[in-house]
């Protein structure tokens, strides 16, 4: 991802990835609970980018959407999100969209982040987010390793069964397997003219967007009295950082818990 995420970004932007400091080993994308105990480090990660002078964030490198709302109002600086980020996108080059992901567990999450956004009318009716078989992870890890054949194949047969029913944009529901299918030249559903649409480029272009706003006009988030992403006042910024700073120290190591029960 960030190989295809630096062939899309302009020469002059740098583009470094971090990690958590631990995950939880069970990261299924409908279960709340363990991304909830993730959110406390990528939000310190944004606001220690802010502080370090990066010009904008990139919430997650999973195109679910799960960080970018919280960490809007911890950091001043962009920030965006995978799944808002295609969809945003998708509605400028076209009316219908939707989703295709690798498994049945993406697709009560994307179906969220429609009525989250209030983009439920601009996702064709019938069916707007559709899961391959779980068995595409082995076709992506081909497609890592130099072989997309079988991955493009899978994606491409879903996907024109949402142009039959009426998608014009069509949106890859997962980071990595979009971000490979581009690499490897595929752009459209093929012999259709439908565009797809991956987070990774998404994310990279809208970011430098509203960088370039930022610095031209003064665009930034809405500070208003009853805005969704004003700023946390900084001294309780300050101390949720340090309380979840001392969280991850403290914190059980999973796996053990996990075995000794």
């Amino acid at each position: 991802m960030v190989e295809y995420a630096r062939q899309v970004a302009r020469p002059d932007t740098m583009i470094e990835l971090r990690y958590m400091e631990d995950a939880p080993t069970y990261f299924a994308n409908q279960m709340l609970y363990p991304r909830t105990l993730t959110k406390v480090q990528v939000i310190n990660r944004v606001v220690d980018a802010e502080a370090e002078g990066f010009d904008a964030a990139l919430a997650g490198v999973c195109i679910i959407d799960a960080y970018s709302q919280e960490c809007r109002q911890a950091a001043s600086i962009p920030v965006v999100g995978g799944a808002e980020s295609a969809m945003f996108l998708a509605q400028l080059v076209g009316k219908k969209f939707a989703w295709i992901t690798i498994a049945p567990s993406f697709i009560m999450p994307f179906e969220t982040h429609m009525r989250l956004h209030g983009w439920e009318q601009r996702a064709i009716s019938h069916r707007p987010v559709r899961a391959l078989d779980p068995s595409c992870w082995g076709a992506i890890v081909d497609a890592a390793n130099g072989n997309s054949a079988r991955w493009i194949e899978m994606f491409d047969e879903a996907a024109l069964q949402c142009v039959e029913d009426g998608a014009d944009t069509i949106i890859c529901g997962c980071n990595p397997g979009g971000a490979l299918l581009h690499l490897a030249g595929y752009h459209e559903v093929r012999g259709t003219g439908v565009p797809v649409i991956v987070g990774p480029a998404a994310m990279v272009k809208l970011a430098e967007m509203m960088v370039d706003l930022r610095r031209s006009i003064g665009l930034t988030k809405s500070e208003g009295e009853m805005g969704a992403y004003r700023s946390t006042p900084a001294p309780v910024l300050e101390e949720l950082q340090a309380m979840g700073r001392q969280m991850m120290r403290t914190a059980p190591n999973l796996k053990d818990v996990a075995g000794a029960s």
